[in-house]
């Protein structure tokens, strides 16, 4: 009997070690105001930029959003700890036009080729009412 006991715990602890990580990061939304998601994939996150892939995110998604002609590029990355997206959060070089928020433990960067930046604060704002 005992034995059996062990051999049930063994495999319901087995079984659990292999169960997928959990999502950190939602699926971006379809639409944003009047821009709409053209595409989006999920990126290796050992691969994500220098200041991110310090902090060692779990979770790396990427999505392009389209209206007209004009374009926005949104990556989130989703941490096991609150802090260490607050912590990307403080860090990010925004150099670049960059614009970014932080919401418990995922951190949202937008950047656009053809967009100022007054336009991608305005682009975040709507994001950042309906997601994560």
């Amino acid at each position: 009997m005992r034995r059996r006991l062990f051999l049930a715990a063994a495999a319901v602890s087995a079984a659990c070690s292999r169960l997928p990580k959990r999502v950190l990061v939602p699926v971006p939304p379809e639409a944003v105001g009047e821009w709409r998601r053209s595409a989006m994939e999920t990126h290796d996150p050992a691969g994500a930029p220098p200041d991110a892939a310090r902090l060692k995110p779990e979770q790396w998604v990427r999505a392009a959003y389209v209206n007209g002609q004009r374009s926005i590029g949104v990556s989130a990355f989703g941490f096991s700890s609150d802090a260490s997206a607050f912590e990307l959060q403080q860090r990010w070089n925004r150099g670049g036009g960059d614009v970014t928020y932080q919401r418990k433990s995922i951190f949202v960067v937008c950047n656009s080729p053809t967009e100022p930046t007054a336009a991608l604060i305005e682009f975040i704002r709507m994001l950042e009412k309906s997601w994560p």
